[in-house]
């Protein structure tokens, strides 16, 4: 893909966010949005192509809506988990609630250090997700694998659907 194309591509996502966020009225998403594109605005993914890092926080923002999600402090942080890490911008800075700052900051290696392996314990408290079993149910959203912690540090994550298949994101 050209360059033209994946800014095209990448702001085809922003617009899906946006509409997502508008019609849920997700009032810190819809700031957090504009605040993550203007910081993230001359940075690029690694490896080939130009593809703008924008996409990244914009595809997990999606994958959690498609999965149910719709806490607006939680997108809030997924928009904008890599902005203090990334752009050197002060967490006070950020235009959400002091709990999305708080996620973000747990996120983010410059502001709380420590081993990517101790992400997860440091946002359950904060996020409302809890280790435990994996409801079988139709679509519940990400809960935690039942298998943690046996798994690569950081890769509780599961899905549970109606055909009552378990899945962790890293398995």
């Amino acid at each position: 893909m050209t360059e033209a194309a994946e800014r095209q591509a990448a702001e085809e996502l922003y617009r899906q966010v946006s509409e997502r966020a508008e019609a849920l009225e997700l009032t810190q998403t819809l700031r957090a949005l504009p605040f993550m594109r203007e910081k993230h605005r001359n940075q690029y993914r690694k490896g080939t192509g130009r593809v703008p890092y924008m996409v990244h926080p914009l595809t997990m923002a999606l994958h959690a809506l498609s999965l149910g999600i719709t806490d607006d402090t939680l997108l809030a942080a997924v928009l904008l988990h890599d902005v203090v890490e990334d752009t050197g911008t002060d967490p006070e800075e950020l235009p959400v609630s002091p709990e999305a700052r708080n996620i973000v900051c747990r996120l983010s290696y410059n502001t709380y250090p420590g081993p990517k392996s101790e992400i997860l314990p440091r946002i359950m408290p904060v996020s409302g997700m809890t280790r435990g079993p994996v409801s079988s149910n139709a679509w519940t959203g990400a809960t935690t694998c039942p298998a943690w912690p046996a798994h690569l540090p950081g890769s509780g994550f599961a899905i549970a659907c109606s055909r009552r298949r378990r899945k962790c994101f890293r398995c």
